[in-house]
């Protein structure tokens, strides 16, 4: 696919899996939504390499990271993520996260404020607490059964009904999803995935700029965050920008990648190139 470096780095007794462009620019630390790999950043990191040191990870359980433990919850992904920036030594990186992994940035940029010169955050699972166990359950057991089914499964059975649930993908976004749900820990979809610290509490922690990007959320689309939720976030935080993009819902990228990394790389550009 390219010549990227791919390597180990050993975070808290956890092998963690990850992917570079490399250079002499600033880094920019992508962090994968659960179920997912590194390499599902794969488009992003081709648009970006050329002005930042892009580093996409393989989080525990996932891609080919080792697997599970006894936990995996917020705090053991949190301290994967600084450990990870630790350890290859990144000053001050541009941290970016889709959805399991936009919290988890969310939650290190709030508890270490000097941590990162910047914040993406990709439609990040801001559940409110009362319909958080009943959103997930209505929205994820038909897919949920899917995805347990594909150990197994021919290639091209699994591309094709894929393809069918995501029509507006590229193929190399459905090739790569797949294989990320083929290389995961299938125990992963046995946790609970609402153990997450407020949003709120993490919107007015933040002190570096950050960019909340979000889909389209209800009347049959599966965005999480809402307009009125990103509304109040900016009440918030004087430090937010947010964007919707239209016709998307919880993936924003995938549906309309040229549109969301436009955003991307317009916020780049104003708050952290004029950095260095």
């Amino acid at each position: 696919m390219t010549s990227w470096l791919e390597e180990d780095v050993h975070v808290n007794g956890v092998r963690l899996h990850y992917f570079r462009t490399g250079g002499d620019k600033p880094p920019l630390v992508l962090n994968h939504g659960w179920t997912n790999s590194g390499l599902c950043w794969a488009a992003t990191m081709r648009a970006l390499d050329a002005d930042f040191d892009v580093i996409a990870y393989d989080a525990q359980g996932h891609g080919r990271s080792d697997r599970l433990g006894e936990r995996f919850g917020e705090a053991e992904r949190v301290g994967a993520l600084l450990g990870l920036v630790e350890q290859l030594g990144l000053h001050r990186p541009v941290l970016m996260g889709h959805s399991m992994g936009a919290q988890t940035v969310a939650v290190a940029s709030a508890r270490r404020p000097d941590l990162a010169r910047a914040v993406i955050l990709e439609d990040p699972p801001w559940y409110e607490a009362a319909d958080a166990r009943d959103r997930v359950r209505s929205t994820w057991t038909e897919w949920f059964a899917w995805v347990r089914s594909l150990p197994g499964k021919p290639r091209s059975l699994a591309l094709a009904e894929y393809k069918l649930q995501q029509p507006g993908w590229s193929d190399e976004t459905l090739n790569l999803w797949i294989d990320a749900y083929q290389q995961m820990d299938m125990r992963l979809l046995d946790l609970p995935t609402w153990d997450f610290t407020p949003w709120r509490q993490l919107a007015t922690a933040f002190r570096c700029p950050w960019l909340l990007i979000i889909g389209e959320a209800g009347e049959g689309r599966d965005g999480i965050v809402t307009v009125p939720q990103a509304e109040e976030a900016l009440r918030l935080s004087p430090h937010l920008r947010y964007v919707q993009i239209k016709h998307t819902g919880h993936n924003p990228r995938n549906d309309h990648f040229e549109e969301y990394i436009g955003v991307v790389k317009e916020f780049l550009g104003s708050v952290v190139n004029r950095e260095t």
